[in-house]
């Protein structure tokens, strides 16, 4: 697939070490990344898409992809090079917060000459198209890649939180998908063909009756993970308006208010039952009896431990 980007004139051929050929599809067995090879980085993925904070020694890369894809450079990479299809290679300095987007369906070829350290999204095509539904007018729409080296400050911004939340010891599922959500409308706001609708009224807060019912889905799922898409159903508004509601509507995004109902059942049972605290950990929501602890020290200055003593 190399052969098919003829370099410039100015920058001679080199030997394709550390190459890769990647197909990037939602059907494969093991997610959107799995024919990345684990070593590139953390990765998780949500109904709306998947993740990875990568990190690549020199090196380069041939792939296509099936949804849209987006990269976001958190380290300077000099002189890099990168092609669309046929077209001639092209090299520029990536600098920090350097957007790459890769539409679907599009031969793309980069080459780089040192460590490579990107936040790398790519896009459920169900969900995607309905964000795109939600904010655009018009059925047909494409994205449009930015001039190779462009910065971008707000998809940078996200990124490195994105990064932060798959550093952590455990990952906050309903918050890294809310997260590429945002980034998503981000992206389809800014470099998509089509006009966002000017007739589509404001958004305003969720109704009463959808609030009542967002929470009730909440209390009742307290102990499993709960993706956008469900609270968004019961809200009956598209993913990304739902966000935007929800937060008009309680002040917090979803996922913090859900962490804190999550809290709430943990002081209850810690309070009123003998349960261990493993076991509260996991009827609450959380991941384990370390990660109720880590989160219970951050957000109420007291261990799980400590808390039960009160009795």
């Amino acid at each position: 697939m190399t052969d098919a980007f003829p370099c410039e004139s100015h920058s001679p051929p080199r030997t394709a070490e550390n190459h890769t050929n990647v197909d990037l599809r939602l059907d494969h067995e093991g997610g959107i990344f799995a024919s990345i090879p684990a070593s590139v980085g953390k990765r998780t993925e949500t109904p709306s898409g998947a993740i990875i904070d990568a990190s690549r020694p020199a090196g380069s890369m041939s792939f296509r992809s099936n949804a849209e894809f987006a990269t976001v450079m958190l380290a300077p990479s000099i002189g890099m090079q990168s092609a669309f299809a046929s077209d001639r290679v092209e090299t520029f300095d990536a600098r920090i917060g350097t957007l790459i987007i890769n539409p679907a369906g599009i031969d793309r070829f980069l080459r780089w000459d040192s460590e490579k350290k990107n936040v790398s999204i790519a896009f459920a095509q169900r969900a995607y198209a309905e964000l795109a539904a939600a904010e655009l007018d018009g059925a047909t729409w494409e994205l449009r890649p930015p001039a190779f080296g462009h910065v971008d400050v707000n998809a940078l911004r996200l990124a490195r939180v994105l990064s932060g939340e798959l550093a952590g010891t455990s990952i906050n599922a309903l918050h890294i998908e809310s997260l590429l959500i945002v980034l998503g409308v981000h992206l389809i706001r800014k470099y998509s063909s089509a006009k966002r609708n000017p007739s589509k009224p404001a958004m305003t807060g969720l109704s009463a009756a959808s609030a009542k019912r967002v929470v009730a889905y909440m209390r009742e799922h307290l102990a499993k993970d709960i993706s956008v898409a469900e609270l968004a159903r019961e809200a009956q508004l598209s993913r990304g308006h739902f966000l935007r509601a929800f937060a008009r509507s309680f002040g917090v995004a979803p996922h913090q208010y859900l962490l804190n109902l999550r809290l709430l059942a943990a002081e209850d049972l810690l309070l009123g039952t003998d349960h261990p605290i493993a076991e509260v950990a996991y009827e609450s929501g959380f991941s384990s009896q370390s990660h109720l602890t880590s989160v219970m020290k951050r957000f109420r200055q007291v261990t799980p431990a400590r808390l039960r003593h009160t009795r």
